[in-house]
């Protein structure tokens, strides 16, 4: 006769070594007074599980309780992950105008806030690769004027001028100032600081947005740009800037800008 054996309701567990099955009711049977009396003797230990799994027995194998570990470890790796870091979004703005707008992210450290202004040391790297082409004679120019009123003669080497512009230095812009009528709510624009010494091209649509801002005249950016928020309050921190939302022509932030501007000139001047 044919005799099957279902556990429907309780996780079954078999421990092939000691050839028992074990279930939570804390009942236990024989594998081997299970299996003999469905003549399985010549089976191996493959069509033995798939047997046993045919008949609603659940079975737990080492490689099973293995994945089962990984599994649960990397879920508290995403939660931990979830929890200790936030995802903040920016907009790139490459000079080339044949180039769409690209809204691009970073994690940043929930311990890390209140610390600065997060993306501008996260940008750092992109305007490092691209201090190969920086023009020395204009850069040794500069430093020349500002050693001029120094003692002795006003010298850098090339050297060292090389490195500082292989560091990835990025200017800030702010397009709109953190103020009470904007809910201390600011966005900038990040740009490569030596970007006209590198001869970048011109980024006009960058341009145009300072315009857009309430800037007259607008201000000349060089090189790819980037756009971020930020607000001071009640700790400086970065938030999200979202490409379609804060880039169209009639964008929230856009509609006030101008007379926001005002306000932090009068404040500074007051």
């Amino acid at each position: 006769s044919h005799i099957s054996y279902s556990f429907p309701s309780q996780k079954t567990h078999i421990a092939p070594l000691f050839g028992k099955v074990h279930n939570d009711s804390g009942k236990t049977k024989k594998v081997k007074n299970i299996m003999s009396e469905e003549k399985t003797d010549n089976m191996t230990a493959e069509e033995r599980l798939a047997w046993l799994r045919e008949r609603g027995v659940l079975i737990e194998t080492s490689e099973d309780r293995l994945e089962q570990q990984k599994s649960t470890q990397t879920n508290l790796n995403n939660k931990e992950e979830e929890e200790d870091y936030d995802t903040i979004t920016y907009v790139h703005i490459p000079h080339d105008e044949s180039k769409p707008l690209q809204e691009l992210s970073f994690r940043l450290s929930k311990t890390a806030l209140g610390t600065g202004d997060a993306l501008s040391n996260h940008l750092k790297p992109f305007f490092s690769t691209k201090g190969k082409d920086v023009d020395l004679t204009l850069l040794q120019n500069q430093a020349t004027e500002h050693l001029a009123s120094s003692d002795g003669p006003p010298t850098v080497s090339t050297e060292a001028l090389k490195a500082v512009a292989a560091q990835g230095s990025v200017e800030v812009f702010s397009l709109v100032r953190p103020v009470p009528s904007n809910n201390f709510v600011g966005v900038n624009i990040y740009l490569d600081e030596v970007g006209a010494l590198k001869r970048l091209s011109l980024n006009k649509r960058a341009s145009e947005l300072g315009a857009k801002a309430g800037f007259n005249p607008a201000p000349t950016f060089y090189g790819d740009v980037f756009v971020g928020r930020i607000t001071n309050k009640p700790i400086l921190k970065n938030i999200n800037f979202q490409l379609g939302i804060d880039t169209s022509p009639d964008a929230k932030w856009l509609q006030g800008a101008m007379m926001e501007n005002l306000q932090y000139q009068t404040e500074m001047n007051s």
